[in-house]
């Protein structure tokens, strides 16, 4: 039996924040930008066959939030979530950030 594919979704902040990550780096080295840009598309397009792959964010698992997922591509990390229908990423952060007061700045604020 084949396993079924989840369609990969973008929320808009997380297409942002790739946007930016890609950004900055371009302000040093264009090349490395469109490599880092690749690496994390073609990592989430792989969600798709192996949602389940990486480990619950152990930060929002003490939170009572399990259902959100961590794919970590230094020194990035990609958060997403894993519903019946599709793989929604939510956002990419720098891993070496504290993620709870990033998480919490978007709630509040929305940045």
């Amino acid at each position: 039996m084949k396993k079924k594919l989840l369609p990969v979704r973008w929320t808009v902040m997380a297409a942002n924040d790739l946007e930016r990550i890609c950004d900055h780096i371009a302000v040093d080295n264009l090349t490395a930008a469109g490599d880092i840009l690749q690496k994390i598309r073609k990592a989430a397009r792989d969600l798709e066959r192996h949602p389940f792959k990486f480990r619950a964010v152990p930060e929002l698992v003490e939170l009572g939030l399990p259902q959100y997922r961590d794919m970590v591509l230094t020194p990035y990390r990609v958060i997403y979530k894993v519903t019946d229908d599709a793989v929604f990423v939510i956002a990419i952060f720098d891993g070496r950030r504290d993620i709870e007061s990033l998480l919490l700045e978007r709630m509040l604020y929305g940045k």
